[in-house]
């Protein structure tokens, strides 16, 4: 490393790429393949019916809500994901139960309805286009906290492939005009260099987006610092990351149900018709202080 800057920069680059490329391009091949995940999984299930036309929202709401009155009555939360583009074709809903113990999860139930039956669509199990999308992200069967590393550390070393890339090639736009074919190893470093500067502005926001998505686990000290340690001030600040304000108890009398379609045709009236994709109703059945 004592023949300068750039030269440096092109030992970095060359064995950045060599170590963790394979990481690197087994994330793009699945992320590439799980940006299908929606027809993928279709395709894997034939059973399933095809998607019907745009049914009204009140429909939609009475099948939801009744499916979710039987199964879960006592749940703290509902969740109504409404049908509308390639990601979610069919109505589906959640529920969160109660915690049956102090220190226990909650029961978590999903279903995906039939809006002509009002009942769950029947289909096979299968990981279809998701194991794909976890594929890309968590790398699926490995743990979470071993991935989460694992992919941070990849995703900074390709930022510094980039970076270091552009200082090797100081010529770099005059490169990209420059393609030389039948000299053998001369052309294909001008087919990389064409393809490189091509694919430059995408790599670099994939690669920078990445990173943030990862910052909480590659910098956890950071909410330490003005949250303090420990998994419950984690989740104080992740619950004001995400906006979730503190979730009240019941108080065990019961009140009618607020009219969805109402607070439906609200929120059309202030985003634009069909821009409303889900409903979360907290704590259903108790009235409101």
């Amino acid at each position: 490393m004592k023949e300068g800057f750039r030269q440096s920069m092109a030992w970095l680059h060359t064995w950045a790429e060599l170590v963790l490329g394979w990481v690197l391009f087994f994330m793009f091949l699945t992320g590439t393949a799980g940006y299908f995940d929606t027809e993928i999984a279709r395709w894997m299930r034939p059973e399933l019916p095809p998607v019907t036309q745009r049914v009204p929202a009140p429909q939609v709401l009475a099948v939801a809500l009744t499916r979710l009155q039987e199964q879960a009555p006592q749940a703290e939360r509902w969740f109504i994901t409404l049908p509308g583009d390639r990601n979610n074709p069919w109505l589906r809903i959640f529920w969160q139960l109660p915690k049956q113990e102090e220190g226990a999860s909650a029961l978590n139930g999903n279903e995906q309805l039939d809006l002509a039956m009002g009942m769950p669509l029947d289909a096979r199990t299968t990981g279809g286009g998701q194991l794909l999308y976890q594929m890309y992200w968590r790398l699926h069967y490995l743990p979470a906290w071993f991935t989460d590393w694992l992919i941070g550390i990849c995703t900074m070393f390709m930022l510094v492939v980039i970076v270091t890339g552009i200082i090797v090639h100081k010529k770099i736009f005059v490169d990209f005009f420059t393609f030389r074919p039948g000299k053998g190893q001369r052309s294909w470093l001008d087919a990389h260099n064409v393809l490189s500067v091509m694919a430059l502005p995408f790599h670099l926001m994939i690669t920078y987006s990445g990173l943030i998505f990862f910052v909480t686990a590659l910098m956890p000290l950071v909410i330490s610092v003005y949250y303090g340690s420990g998994e419950e001030n984690q989740r104080i600040y992740f619950d004001e990351l995400q906006g979730r304000s503190v979730q009240a108890e019941r108080s065990g009398t019961t009140a009618a149900l607020t009219p969805l379609t109402e607070l439906l045709a609200q929120a059309d009236a202030r985003w634009g018709e069909g821009r409303a994709q889900s409903m979360e109703i907290n704590l259903p059945g108790d009235p409101i202080d």
